[in-house]
């Protein structure tokens, strides 16, 4: 099991399929209607707690993000609204160049839909996120957000154009190891300032 704190508010649990066999659940049982699987994210939050060094209450407002993991775990990723600060300060970020580790990633088949996007962004006033960067590879775009206190209303709107990867923190750094950078830090905002 790996915890990572990736922010004051973002904490990140990768489960091994083994880790899945003894916390007794598969990625198919886990919704959070089911008592069982409520015991594991209680479980997982108490654990990343201690690790942590923070307290963290399993009843407090939060959205949890699950994705399957091909080796047959998942990472969940959990944001936590309006919970206490952290008791021991301490930042992991995804590169030591990038603060804000962005946990969004939207790929498009071509820069329109891209243009399109930001274009429709603007005009709705929506406050632009934290940290935003575009990049190409192979005739197609990708645009890492950091979603702040609005993570579904970005998804919301940006899947109209795009597609949301699955993997968060893990597709954003491959992405900037494989992908060439277009338009660095602020690129929503770079973006809506040329058109």
């Amino acid at each position: 099991m790996k915890i990572e704190e990736l922010s004051e508010e973002r904490i990140l649990v990768e489960l091994s399929a083994k880790d899945m066999a003894e916390l007794e659940i598969t990625f198919e049982e886990l919704d959070y209607a089911n008592i069982e699987t409520r015991r594991v994210i209680w479980t997982l939050l108490d654990r990343a707690g201690r690790e942590l060094g923070r307290d963290i209450d399993p009843s407090g407002r939060m959205m949890i993000e699950v994705i399957p993991h091909r080796s047959g775990g998942c990472v969940l990723h959990f944001t936590l609204i309006g919970q206490s600060k952290r008791i021991i300060p301490q930042i992991k970020p995804l590169r030591s160049s990038s603060p804000t580790a962005p946990c969004l990633c939207f790929v498009f088949p071509s820069i329109d839909p891209v243009l399109d996007s930001v274009r429709a962004y603007a005009a709705f006033g929506s406050p632009l996120p934290e940290y935003s960067a575009l990049y190409e590879k192979d005739g197609q775009y990708r645009l890492l957000l950091t979603p702040g206190s609005r993570p579904r209303a970005l998804c919301v709107f940006f899947q109209e154009y795009g597609e949301l990867l699955p993997g968060g923190v893990m597709t954003a750094a491959a992405t900037r190891e494989y992908w060439r950078e277009i338009v660095g830090e602020r690129a929503l905002e770079k973006l809506t300032m040329k058109n």
